[in-house]
């Protein structure tokens, strides 16, 4: 039975996608994607959508951002259709494809796309929302690729202590942005200050992401550069 199938490989797929598993997740919604496609137009028009957006967050995750876009790019005019321009999925979707725009070196489109976004955010789901928070983080973000770190700095303090409210003091999405805070920190020159704060999450990221995830990598690597700056 071809649904029972498809439902299988998205519930694997998300699965994945929430271990950090991205190879494995792309291999699931890509044989979902199959099944939808082989289907009569409409039949699973929603489980589409949902795959091929994870999988364009996967792709983001393995470096594989331009493809990414496409997909995305793809995807909104139907999300708007049906979600409406400014529902949770049309949302997400947006602010996905601003990660892949960044990724890819982009940064000052991703910014436009950001401050684009943000009002819309701050009204939708509140100006304190986990989603709005890291709206302005990946605004932040695009700051920082620009050599603009004074300003993300001043985004990234204001948000933190609302992350570790909203969030909680170890949740992922808080020790990402305490991390930019201390890459805004060491590339305004204050490679001490830098030092300190990634010593103090590092063991965190480790307790949380794993010692060999990404997430964990990440600070590592930036501790070994604060150190020898």
């Amino acid at each position: 039975d071809n649904d029972a199938r498809l439902f299988a490989l998205i519930g694997r797929g998300d699965a994945a996608l929430q271990l950090k598993r991205f190879r494995d997740a792309v291999t699931a919604y890509e044989a979902a994607i199959a099944i939808t496609t082989k289907t009569p137009k409409n039949q699973h028009e929603l489980d589409y959508l949902w795959v091929t957006e994870h999988l364009a967050v996967c792709l983001v995750q393995l470096t594989r951002a331009a493809e990414a876009e496409v997909m995305l790019r793809g995807l909104l005019p139907h999300l708007e259709r049906i979600d409406g321009s400014e529902g949770p999925e049309t949302l997400t979707a947006r602010n996905n494809l601003a990660i892949a725009i960044l990724n890819q070196g982009r940064a000052s489109e991703a910014e436009a796309m950001y401050l684009e976004l943000l009002p819309i955010r701050e009204r939708v789901d509140g100006p304190e929302a986990s989603q709005t928070l890291s709206t302005r983080h990946n605004l932040a973000r695009t700051l920082l690729d620009q050599g603009r770190a004074t300003e993300a700095e001043a985004i990234l303090r204001a948000i933190v202590p609302l992350c570790e409210r909203v969030d909680g003091p170890k949740a992922s999405s808080t020790l990402s942005t305490r991390s930019s805070l201390a890459v805004a920190i060491r590339d305004q020159g204050r490679a001490a200050e830098a030092e300190a704060m990634y010593r103090e999450l590092l063991p965190l990221h480790e307790g949380v992401d794993g010692i060999d995830a990404s997430a964990t990598l990440t600070p590592r690597h930036n501790l070994a550069r604060a150190i020898l700056d």
